[in-house]
């Protein structure tokens, strides 16, 4: 994830298996865009198990991406993430759903 990052950007893990990464100034094209980056790159990867040789299957990789809104909590910012994040495991995995796409979907569903 560093490398599809900017410098001033800051990965971190949060929770088990779940990563998090604030894009300070970003807007939510941006980091809709940053995070497609780093969608695409981890699927392409090709991981060879050292021992047998063996090609293991691809990895994938399910996306939410919100933008902070002034005066909001990180603990709201971070559910409307959490929101997009299942929406792209519901939807298919291996996906990036940014939280304008929930707000459509609510309307339209």
């Amino acid at each position: 994830m560093r490398e599809r990052i900017r410098e001033v950007d800051l990965p971190a893990r949060y929770g088990g298996e779940e990563l998090i990464a604030v894009l300070p100034g970003a807007d939510l094209t941006a980091a809709t865009a940053t995070a497609e980056r780093i969608r695409r790159s981890i699927s392409e990867c090709k991981i060879t198990r050292r021992s047998t040789g063996e090609v293991l299957p691809g990895i994938t990789v399910s996306i939410g991406v919100g933008q902070f809104q002034f005066g909001e909590s990180m603990d709201d910012l971070i559910e409307r993430c959490d929101r997009a994040l299942y929406q792209a495991k519901k939807s298919g995995r291996n996906l990036v759903v940014a939280e304008n796409e929930l707000a459509h979907a609510r309307y339209v569903g």
